[in-house]
């Protein structure tokens, strides 16, 4: 039987086939609510992800103009055309550092003493970042950070413990100090899911929140104990704690560069799935 519609006159309700949740029109095409429609809804994906690019572009563009510049800054100032000749010549063997002003001195300046520090902190920055959204994305909080879990509390006090013993040794070009504090970090984390009762499914991001301060205070408290007893090696627990690039050499930052998985680009926009109602 065929159905007939007037000009002007709205059309009926999708209607359901047996054991099908997919609505389908009275001409047997598939009906999608989306509001807007697909095709809006595609173009709105595919010129966030256009937007995306062109930022994570400007950002890459005003990172390596921040590393030149931070190069050419110290005790020494390099011009930053100079710090580009010696940097070319490095890297792709050009002749361009032979016409610097700056002398021998300036290649070794920034070859072995700022080029590997200004490379460590793009290494240590762009994880910390990573982990921050990670942190945030994981609690569900856009203030989360890695005190909240306790994370920098045990790192700290692994560190503190190593110095104080002391731990020596090495792998992957890190000592012993750092390697304690990395366990550190992961044992404090493990407690935290295993008080909150995450893997068994029992807690939520406000107990994992709760018992990651609790836990995070009591760390705290265990490293003041640590520094108060570590006597001589308390300027050593003091410089870790406060950081530095001063220690950042080639053979480090090539065992850092490993260590960083790749990151996909994103070639494709993301695709829009149509959402259909629920059969009734």
């Amino acid at each position: 039987m065929s159905v007939e519609f007037k000009q002007g006159a709205l059309p009926p309700p999708p209607i359901f086939r047996e054991n099908d949740r997919t609505p389908v029109s009275h001409t047997g095409t598939r009906v999608c609510h989306c509001s807007g429609g697909c095709r809006m809804h595609a173009e709105i994906s595919a010129g966030a992800n256009d937007r995306g690019r062109s930022l994570a572009a400007l950002l890459v563009v005003l990172l390596v103009v921040a590393a030149i510049g931070a190069i050419g800054i110290g005790s020494v100032a390099i011009a930053p055309g100079d710090v580009l000749g010696i940097l070319g010549r490095a890297v792709f063997g050009t002749d361009a550092a032979h016409s610097t002003s700056s002398g021998a001195g300036a290649t070794t300046i920034v070859l072995e003493l700022r080029a590997p520090r200004i490379l460590a902190a793009m290494l240590v920055g762009a994880p910390l970042a990573v982990a921050g959204a990670a942190f945030q994305s994981l609690l569900r909080n856009p203030l989360a950070d890695p005190y909240v879990l306790g994370t920098s509390s045990g790192a700290a006090l692994g560190a503190a413990m190593a110095i104080s013993l002391p731990i020596g040794g090495a792998a992957w070009e890190l000592g012993g100090v750092q390697l304690a504090a990395f366990v550190g970090a992961l044992l404090a984390v493990a407690l935290v899911w295993w008080i909150a009762g995450v893997g068994s499914g029992e807690g939520g991001i406000a107990g994992v929140l709760l018992v990651g301060y609790a836990v995070a205070s009591l760390l705290a408290a265990a490293l003041s104990v640590a520094m108060l007893a570590s006597g001589a090696n308390l300027r050593s627990i003091f410089a870790f704690l406060l950081g530095g690039l001063d220690g950042a050499s080639w053979p480090r930052v090539l065992a850092a560069h490993r260590q960083i998985p790749a990151v996909p680009w994103p070639t494709e926009p993301r695709r829009h799935r149509c959402k259909f109602p629920a059969q009734i």
